[in-house]
């Protein structure tokens, strides 16, 4: 993969605005106030198929030669992001089949099946669901649509400033001193929480985890950044 920049964040950002919900960005003085910080909550829970999974099935689908939506796409996912493509798909009257794990919330299975895509359940403790989506993109021709590891995917989170993804589960804090040019971002790793730190100027980057929840992994982060 080429080198990735801003210019295709940017790029994607154009892309995409006018196909989606903008979604609220809000913020809250308790967490401000415990934090000593202006943190941003990003309501990606908010949009069309409930994750910032679209963003990503958006900007991908629609770079997409004809001759590539006529044949059809893959794609592999817990839920979100098969929710994503399903829903992009049919707003291009693309087929679309989805791999999902028979374990997969129910709600998430129903949710793909309503935006029209084929659902293939697979068991994920004898089957790898990268090999059945190769399978299918080789014997009909599909496009694979990956759920992180894509430019396209990637950059769909794209906007002319910095921006703050966030779902449900992860969101950021950036200085509002832009020469200083530091962010740390949340994130959930099952019962642990994962916060990194990076500061631009010293190109540092430091993750911090904590089982003692956000505001002491966040603390260590902020402190790093300092």
């Amino acid at each position: 993969m080429s080198k990735f920049n801003y210019v295709e964040i940017e790029a994607a950002y154009e892309n995409i605005k006018h196909k989606l919900i903008k979604t609220p960005l809000i913020t809250n003085d308790y967490i401000n106030e415990i934090l000593d910080s202006k943190v941003y909550f990003k309501l990606e829970n908010l949009q069309t198929t409930g994750s910032f999974k679209l963003r990503g099935a958006t900007n991908k689908i629609s770079k997409l030669t004809e001759e590539q939506k006529l044949a059809g796409l893959v794609a592999y996912s817990s839920g979100n992001h098969a929710q994503a493509v399903g829903f992009a798909s049919m707003q291009e009257n693309i087929s679309a089949k989805i791999i999902m794990p028979n374990n997969a919330p129910k709600i998430k299975i129903d949710n793909t099946h309503k935006y029209k895509a084929e659902v293939i359940l697979y068991d994920p403790e004898k089957e790898i669901r990268e090999d059945i989506g190769k399978e299918i993109a080789r014997n009909e021709n599909r496009t694979i649509i990956k759920p992180y590891d894509d430019y396209d995917i990637i950059a769909r989170s794209g906007k002319k400033k910095y921006k703050f993804d966030i779902s449900q589960e992860n969101f950021a804090w950036m200085t509002d001193n832009k020469k200083e040019k530091k962010m740390i971002k949340t994130m959930k790793k099952g019962s642990r929480i994962m916060v990194t730190g990076y500061n631009q100027e010293n190109s540092q980057t430091i993750d911090h985890y904590s089982l003692l929840g956000f505001t002491k992994a966040y603390t260590a982060a902020k402190k790093n950044c300092s």
